[in-house]
């Protein structure tokens, strides 16, 4: 599998668990470099779609998002930092500072959207 974008998708991952990764990307047939990752998912304690993302990060860090607790079907997830438009799931580098992410959830079977907000913050390298 060749990919344009460092992107990996791994699902059936379950709430309250301790994951961990290692990647590897080649570069024409030759190890080109190596990451390795610890993901804890926190257990669920409610019922309410939330925003997934570790409270802070370090400037130059990728930054993964996504969405717990999705019951319904839905069309499409439009993110938006600071009110700017942003591409997700995988943000590379946002810069130090307090932020204001914002998610817009677009169901597919009412047409209703819902929004969810949350704070979070990127400490200087």
């Amino acid at each position: 599998l060749l990919l344009d974008e460092p992107l990996v998708c791994v699902t059936g991952l379950e709430p309250g668990n301790m994951y961990q990764f290692k990647m590897y990307a080649y570069q024409n047939g030759v190890l080109s470099d190596s990451l390795q990752r610890v993901v804890n998912l926190p257990k669920i304690s409610n019922d309410f779609p939330a925003i997934y993302m570790e409270a802070s990060y370090v400037e130059g860090e990728p930054c993964m998002l996504d969405v717990n607790n999705l019951k319904a079907p839905y069309e499409k997830l439009l993110w938006f930092i600071d009110d700017e438009a942003v591409q997700a799931p995988l943000l590379r580098s946002i810069p130090a500072g307090k932020h204001i992410l914002r998610v817009e959830i677009h169901y597919t079977a009412d047409e209703d959207v819902e929004t969810i907000v949350r704070k979070f913050e990127v400490k200087e390298k």
